[in-house]
């Protein structure tokens, strides 16, 4: 009957750090998917504020000219 219990127990620790890992991992996944996302949000920001920024200076080029 102890063994049993042993047993138990044993499948019960292994269940919990099991899940616990699952678990950890799961939400190591969500938070670097999250980070890499903003930094592809920032990027885009940086891209497009560049870009206009070179079309408002050609066009006070062609209008200088």
């Amino acid at each position: 009957m102890e063994n049993e219990n042993n047993a138990i127990i044993r499948l019960n620790t292994t269940l919990n750090m099991g899940h616990l890992i699952f678990s950890s991992v799961s939400l190591l996944i969500v938070i670097i998917t999250m980070w890499v996302n903003v930094n592809v949000r920032l990027a885009r920001l940086e891209y497009e504020v560049t870009t206009e920024k070179q079309n408002n200076a050609e066009l006070k080029l062609t209008q200088e000219k």
